[in-house]
């Protein structure tokens, strides 16, 4: 049994995996990018930019997952593995430069989608305090300031007054 058609199929392999690493490296560079803006937005609370951003987020997340699906539909194809161990030692084999190309794009990619995580996360909080603040607010226009809270006077300074619960009795 020759041994060559294993050897194209791996050679195959490689350069589609090298191709779907740079594709989802653009992408993952594309999404760190909309995250940024999307930091600024919330920071300027521009909510229609904020809402343009969160549907272009979500197209390039669909996309990074369906470069990830074909990644594995490319192992399955040559019957291998797809596992990290399985992944590393694969790359490994690769023949010439293009074991540290494909290692280098996944370094790259690992390095910009742990960005991507951390600005998602931070955003996230921006989200949670920004919504917080609003929630108070319409307690407050609402009446619904629980007894015990302060509330603040002509002075802007705090007062306690168990009998006035609504903002509209100062």
């Amino acid at each position: 049994m020759s041994t060559a058609p294993l050897i194209n199929q791996l050679d195959t392999l490689f350069d589609k995996l090298e191709m779907l690493f740079e594709q989802q490296l653009e992408t993952a560079v594309d999404l760190e990018k909309l995250l940024q803006d999307e930091n600024e937005a919330l920071v300027k609370r521009q909510h229609e930019k904020i809402q343009q951003i969160a549907q272009q987020k979500e197209g390039k997340t669909a996309e990074l997952a369906t470069l990830s699906q074909q990644q594995s539909n490319l192992f399955k194809a040559v019957k291998q593995p797809y596992s990290p161990e399985a992944f590393n030692k694969l790359i490994k084999a690769a023949p010439g430069d293009t074991s540290q190309k494909i290692s280098h794009l996944k370094g790259k990619l690992t390095t910009v989608m742990q960005a991507c995580q951390e600005k998602n996360a931070i955003n996230g909080h921006i989200i949670a305090v920004n919504k917080q603040s609003a929630e108070t607010a319409l307690a407050i226009l609402r009446g619904q300031i629980t007894p015990g809270n302060f509330t603040y006077g002509a002075g802007g300074q705090p007062v306690k007054d168990e009998s006035h619960n609504c903002i509209s009795k100062a």
